[in-house]
């Protein structure tokens, strides 16, 4: 783990992977989720401070994924890791910056990323998308876009990316005005689903707003969704908010917010998941996790508050994730914040799962012994359900 003193953070693994800010790190969810999940060293993989990882579970039920971070070297080297047979592997790849999101179909597995140009902070930001086959060649991979000076300081370049048959659908925030004290973003996103390919096309460009985390997942073979946050300039408030796009022509349709009763703070960092043609949304609201259920008819359900942190979580911080389960209920996961003044101040992943009657049980495990932030958690379902 690192600390101010320099120690090596490491990547964890176990049955079902989460990202840490500084790590890997995956929990075995149990069927009545009890006891309190364990975690094993991946690394190290020759890198002292990983702030980025992602991850995604393929057809064969193999958790492949990219991790970046500041001090991998002056070029900030990305690495590949995946589980391999019983154990977990860990190589070094030719794609330098920061990870933004992974995604896998049966082709490969695909990296959407931001290649840093330029010295210090003065770097210029372009973001990438490229693949490793599924044979093991690491492609070249495209640019989509030129970003931002800013964006790699704000935490603000966050995107999402959804793979099917060798084809993809990338999406992601980008600045379009202002300096590092008011910076105005946008959502962008380019794909090769359907049959209208799209380079670099803007999603949201409304005056007087900001529009950032955005999360995309398939509706049906024809359809996606796409949920963000959103905050107007006049009032500061941030709330959620989402669109339906056709998968061949990638055009947004239906914006608005997200009718899950969005007052008294701020709504940010959602994830979302389908499974089927039911989606589960979680998000923070203020310091409470909350999760809420999009039937196939459309009817978003009462939002459902899984845990309150002791603490604000800063919004550029991804956090919580949520993934569906073969039973087609959520396991959500987060990072807790603790109270600082409190006498156990240590952060840690929690983990929610919905049975069937609707009862959520949570475990959770802290995270190594410094009180630190361990953000950037996902949970990942295979195939088969676990």
């Amino acid at each position: 783990m690192n600390r101010s003193d320099g120690l090596p953070r490491w990547l964890w693994r176990a049955a079902a992977l989460v990202s840490a800010a500084a790590a890997s790190v995956a929990l075995v969810v149990p069927a009545a989720a009890q006891e309190a999940p364990t975690g094993t060293i991946i690394g190290p993989v020759r890198c002292t401070d990983y702030e980025r990882a992602r991850a995604a579970v393929g057809s064969d039920g193999v958790v492949r994924g990219f991790a970046s971070g500041y001090r991998c070297g002056v070029d900030q080297r990305i690495h590949y890791f995946e589980r391999a047979g019983a154990g977990w592997r860990a190589v070094l790849t030719p794609y330098s910056g920061w990870v933004i999101a992974v995604a896998q179909d049966r082709t490969g597995t695909y990296l959407l990323y931001e290649l840093h140009r330029g010295p210090g902070d003065a770097r210029l930001g372009e973001v990438w998308i490229t693949k490793r086959t599924a044979a093991g060649t690491f492609t070249a991979g495209r640019r989509l876009s030129q970003g931002s000076s800013l964006s790699h300081r704000l935490g603000d370049l966050r995107g999402d990316v959804h793979a099917t048959n060798g084809a993809w659908w990338a999406i992601w925030t980008e600045q379009v005005t202002g300096s590092l004290e008011n910076a105005r973003f946008n959502l962008y996103q380019a794909k090769t689903i359907g049959t209208n390919i799209l380079s670099k096309r803007r999603v949201t460009g409304v005056s007087g707003v900001n529009d950032i985390q955005p999360t995309l997942a398939p509706l049906s073979p024809s359809t996606a969704m796409l949920v963000w946050s959103r905050r107007r300039t006049s009032t500061s408030q941030r709330e959620l908010y989402r669109a339906v796009a056709s998968s061949a022509s990638g055009a947004w349709t239906g914006s608005g917010v997200v009718p899950v009763g969005q007052t008294g703070a701020n709504d940010y960092s959602p994830d979302l998941a389908v499974k089927g043609s039911t989606a589960w949304l979680t998000w923070l609201h203020g310091r409470e996790i909350r999760v809420v259920r999009r039937s196939a008819t459309g009817t978003w359900s009462q939002p459902r508050t899984l845990g309150t942190n002791g603490d604000v979580v800063p919004y550029e911080f991804p956090n919580p994730t949520v993934a569906i389960a073969a039973a087609g209920e959520p396991v959500v996961s987060w990072t807790h914040v603790p109270d600082p003044f409190a006498a156990d101040n240590s952060w840690r992943v929690r983990v929610g799962l919905r049975s069937a009657d609707g009862h959520w049980t949570l475990a959770e495990r802290p995270m190594g012994g410094d009180p630190m932030p361990w953000l950037n958690e996902r949970v990942l379902v295979s195939p088969s359900g676990r």
